[in-house]
């Protein structure tokens, strides 16, 4: 993951019956690859089918997909005569997920419900945590659910009933196509990965069936899917993720992903700095189309302290643009704003609109 240490073990063996004097090892590594312990330079003698291992350690890689590799080669003799260069194609993919961080538990809602009990509130009566309404017992009605004040009220038994909590269909796209320079003073794309990460990990462990969609300069998709293997495939998608223009509309490609992978009903949850005005333009379609949707968006600080006077009235009008695209989105769908502070969690919330379930 973001942040950890990648060790590199490299095993060489001298498969003849001859003593190599005098071999020299270059493990190849990126420019952007910083080496925090060893070397992945060595020179060495190796005896007749001699084996010899040496490791060394990456630091703190950030989010993406590496390639360590070749090996570059060379020998020589004793007296320097004769000298044999030469690669061998051992390269391998280091590949750095994004960091999952715990969120807290966020209030989702949903039109469709899977059969299983999961976390969700349905809004029908089932195996829940929250009390729903009252109703005359039944024989064969758990006694433990017996409301014994509200019968002693009323002169009969009475028991309660929670709402059920089930699992649900969940797409998280993730919008990294637009520009934001100038307007946020901190790395909002990849703080859009790492709650995008942070998210699915938590709709994956409470059970729910949780597909992606990153549209960027990079655009994947992963269809909705289950467990601990499905959660590497998502996260393993996001190491891959590259903010920039794309060739196609937002709008377009989201309506064909949701249709193809999503069942109608289902919960589409759009994470985007909402810079450009397609967004407003996606949430509505997928709205009307008669998905539930949740629109999620890094904060923006609007300190301009420290800039330049036209520096600062750009931001101004770029913050200002963007707060009226958040009005008409929370219209349309429920926008969350994300607090970029020590924690991923909400800090504030715009009012649901009439086609959002819940």
């Amino acid at each position: 993951m973001t942040g950890d240490d990648a060790t590199v073990i490299l095993t060489v063996k001298n498969c003849s019956a001859h003593m190599v004097d005098c071999i020299r090892l270059d493990d190849q590594l990126p420019n952007d690859l910083t080496l925090g312990g060893g070397t992945n330079h060595l020179v060495l003698s190796l005896g007749k089918f001699e084996t010899l291992q040496f490791q060394y350690r990456i630091s703190k890689p950030r989010r993406g997909s590496y390639e360590i590799g070749p090996t570059h080669i060379r020998t020589w003799d004793n007296q320097g005569l004769r000298v044999n260069d030469f690669e061998i194609s051992n390269r391998e993919d280091l590949i750095v997920i994004p960091d999952v961080e715990k969120l807290q538990v966020m209030d989702l809602r949903g039109e469709r419900f899977g059969p299983w009990p999961g976390l969700v509130p349905s809004r029908r009566l089932g195996i829940g945590t929250e009390f729903f309404e009252i109703s005359p017992y039944v024989a064969g009605d758990d006694l433990r659910r017996i409301n014994w004040r509200a019968s002693a009220r009323l002169g009969m038994l009475v028991t309660n009933e929670y709402e059920g909590e089930q699992v649900i269909d969940v797409l998280v796209v993730l919008d990294c196509s637009d520009d934001a320079t100038g307007l946020f003073d901190y790395d909002a794309f990849e703080f859009q990965v790492s709650f995008a990460a942070s998210l699915c990990s938590q709709l994956i462990t409470q059970g729910n069936r949780v597909g992606l969609s990153v549209y960027g300069t990079t655009r994947t998709w992963v269809s909705p899917g289950f467990g601990k293997r499905h959660l590497l495939r998502l996260l393993d998608s996001l190491a891959f993720a590259r903010a920039g223009g794309a060739t196609l509309p937002i709008k377009y490609v989201t309506e064909s992903v949701v249709s193809a992978t999503l069942p109608s009903r289902s919960l589409v949850i759009l994470i985007s700095r909402m810079t450009n005005d397609e967004v407003v333009d996606t949430l509505e379609a997928i709205a009307i189309n008669g998905y539930s949707t949740l629109c999620l968006t890094p904060s923006v600080k609007t300190d301009t302290l420290g800039l330049s006077e036209s520096t600062a009235i750009a931001r101004r009008i770029l913050a200002a643009e963007r707060n009226l695209r958040i009005i008409r989105a929370g219209k349309l769908a429920s926008v969350v704003q994300l607090s970029a502070g020590t924690a991923l969690k909400p800090s504030r919330k715009v009012r649901r609109s009439k086609w959002n379930s819940g």
